[in-house]
């Protein structure tokens, strides 16, 4: 297998599916992209690395580094554990009944601190911008902000208890204006 996304490195992980290794979305539409940030120093080679070797249950399908490398460890059309929830005063529009990683994609973004309180650098930005864009498109997801439609979504949306930091700062409004470009 290679990444779908042309400009990614392939390293896969396990952590997808429900049960484990399942592919698929047990019958789901993908909607929504979720960013992540990483919380954790490391290039994003070492975060996938990370993500295939450490004990945790959670993946994700994307990793960009800092430096603008994109890593692929996901199927997009497999459900990678990077979400979970929706957990109590998630917003609304999130499904209740249903595991929140069977609707999503997600991008983890290296950021060193703990807090996820890095901006992106430069070519990550414009490195996350294509990737996004590039989902959008290919699943056909909205390019707007996450609503019951779909769109683009916060870690933080989901999992407002314990991942309100995440992904910490992103040029939300560059974003929006980058995919919507004529």
């Amino acid at each position: 297998m290679q990444a779908q996304y042309p400009q990614a490195l392939w390293i896969p992980h396990h952590k997808y599916g429900y049960p484990q290794g399942t592919q698929g979305r047990n019958g789901q539409t993908l909607l929504y992209v979720v960013v992540h940030g990483t919380g954790m120093p490391g290039t994003a080679q070492e975060i996938a690395r990370y993500f295939q070797t450490s004990p945790i249950d959670a993946g994700t399908h994307f990793i960009i580094g800092r430096d603008g490398v994109v890593v692929q460890c996901c199927r997009i059309e497999d459900a990678a554990w990077g979400n979970g929830g929706p957990q109590p005063s998630a917003d609304p529009f999130w499904p209740t009944t249903i595991n929140a990683n069977l609707l999503t994609v997600s991008i983890e973004h290296c950021k060193p601190s703990p807090d996820n309180s890095d901006p992106l650098t430069d070519p990550q930005t414009l490195a996350s911008f294509r990737l996004i864009k590039w989902l959008c498109e290919r699943c056909a997801i909205p390019k707007h902000p996450a609503d019951a439609s779909g769109g683009i979504a916060t870690h933080a949306s989901i999992a407002p208890i314990d991942r309100a930091y995440c992904p910490g700062p992103y040029p939300w409004d560059d974003l929006y204006a980058y995919l919507n470009a004529p």
